[in-house]
């Protein structure tokens, strides 16, 4: 079993060993929206409780750089080093350090509060306690389903993406799921272990160990349209399903290559054409957004972009590469 677990979503998907290194799946993927970022939003949640939601609001809106500051501060300080051992845990949050910018756009009754406590705001154990437990119960009850769909017994679970750092996640993971599963393996690299596990069963091991990035990733292109296509003027070729890496995510780069080549694969292959970037205006863990390119009577290429949940249109700029 792989227990994916990521920012927006945790996804489990069973393998079975058939043959020498092949793996095929043997129960379907299930996934739920329970990763790491909800802890942010009940971080933000929380401190709503205490400097007005109204005051966030405004954060989101008009200061994000700085809001975003401060959850990474809070990840740091707690997200990341939470074990659900020691009690004494706590998360102190000194505004005057983090966020100054807090101080000039809370109310007055609110301000009155902050400065009798030094503008200093303590998050508990069982406070932060609560932010982990929703999801975590939602992955372990995953994880249950999971294994009584399986008909043979599962013999391995790893645990893998940016979540599975996660001390307590994992700590509840091997209290429950101990006497069911044999072993349970946590990467020394969960979030690289994501990549490169995908690309060794998608793949099956056929990309030179080369072309592997420091990072885990192997750039390969997406086709978007094929050579003989009759295209209209102004007809879009879309590209969709596009999430952000992360909800405090302001821009995105793609780069757009073509070939004569139907069989190329590698974009170091290609010709560049251009480059693509879309300015996100808006915020949140499970935005997903799509972009298309048409070719215009007077422009050689137009680039649009919108968020596909509302509607919402992106600014898009398309720059060709100046040899065209």
């Amino acid at each position: 079993m792989i227990v994916d677990c990521g920012g927006g979503t945790v996804d489990l998907t069973t393998r079975k060993l058939v043959g020498e290194d092949q793996l095929s799946e043997v129960t379907e993927r299930i996934g739920d929206y329970c990763g790491s970022s909800f802890i942010d939003e009940a971080f933000l949640k929380h401190l709503g409780s205490i400097v007005g939601n109204s005051t966030i609001d405004k954060l989101r809106d008009k200061k994000s750089k700085s809001l975003q500051y401060m959850v990474h501060h809070f990840c740091r300080r707690a997200k990341f080093r939470f074990t659900g051992k020691d009690t004494d845990f706590q998360y102190d949050l000194d505004v005057k350090e983090v966020i100054r910018v807090l101080k000039k756009i809370v109310n007055n009754e609110t301000k009155k509060l902050m400065e009798d406590n030094n503008w200093l705001i303590e998050i508990d154990f069982e406070t932060i306690k609560s932010m982990f437990d929703p999801l975590v119960n939602r992955i372990l009850k995953m994880i249950e389903i999971q294994l009584e769909n399986c008909r043979d017994e599962c013999s391995i679970m790893f645990l893998v993406g940016g979540f599975g750092q996660s001390e307590y996640l994992r700590n509840r993971i091997e209290e429950k799921f101990k006497d069911q599963v044999k072993t349970i393996v946590v990467s020394k690299e969960p979030i690289a272990a994501v990549v490169r596990g995908a690309t060794l069963y998608g793949l099956s091991l056929s990309d030179p160990p080369e072309r592997v990035t420091s990072d885990g990733y192997i750039h390969k292109f997406h086709p978007i349209a094929k050579r003989g296509d009759v295209v209209e003027f102004d007809e879009e070729i879309r590209v969709d399903n596009l999430c952000p890496v992360n909800e405090f995510q302001e821009s995105a780069t793609f780069y757009i290559h073509y070939t004569k080549d139907d069989e190329v694969e590698y974009c170091d292959k290609m010709e560049l054409l251009g480059t693509l970037k879309i300015y996100f205006t808006d915020r949140g863990p499970d935005r997903k957004g799509s972009f298309a390119l048409s070719f215009g009577q007077m422009e050689i290429l137009k680039a649009t972009a919108r968020n596909e949940t509302n509607g919402q249109n992106y600014l898009a700029t398309f720059e060709i590469k100046k040899e065209h």
